[in-house]
């Protein structure tokens, strides 16, 4: 069977881990306290996963954008890093995107008729992707995180393990 990792690495991301039927298998989100704790995040997601079972993940890579800081900026690369590391030590077939890279083809693959457009706020269109590939259930269960729920990572761990596993297909 083939597992579609996502993770996005920021201080409050979250990693997601799918099956090859789209059924969220677990999913972890990181809190100020817990997302320096690594090693115990991909343990217990690779305990889901079989030994003769595919794994494959995709980390978002950080992206810079005015006015951040030069702190923040070299944390999230080198959290992005720890966790491919990690990844490939684990055996799992590590590839990267930007933000940009997952984001559109994910909106366009829900299409303009679920309400999912670029003008939307961010809030409002996680939601909305999540609801439709997912289903409302996804929503109450996993992203519920501290930010007000869908700005926790999670979702985003969500679609990207999605737009791996459509890339993957």
């Amino acid at each position: 069977m083939k597992f579609f990792l996502g993770v996005d690495p920021g201080r409050l991301g979250g990693a997601a881990l799918i099956d090859e039927n789209s059924e969220i298998v677990d999913a972890i989100g990181f809190s100020a306290k817990t997302y320096r704790d690594k090693g115990f995040h991909i343990e217990q997601l690779r305990g889901s996963v079989c030994n003769g079972d595919e794994l494959f993940a995709m980390v978002e890579k950080p992206r810079v954008w005015p006015g951040v800081r030069m702190r923040h900026l070299s944390q999230l690369i080198r959290d992005a890093g720890i966790w491919e590391g990690w990844l490939q030590a684990k055996g799992a077939k590590v590839s990267t995107a930007t933000p940009r890279e997952w984001q559109q083809p994910i909106m366009s693959a829900c299409g303009e008729r679920y309400g999912v457009k670029n003008s939307l706020t961010k809030k409002t269109r996680v939601y909305t992707l999540v609801k439709f590939y997912y289903g409302e259930k996804a929503l109450k269960t996993h992203c519920t995180g501290k930010r007000g729920g869908l700005l926790d990572g999670v979702c985003d761990a969500l679609l990207i393990a999605k737009f791996l596993q459509m890339r993957k297909k």
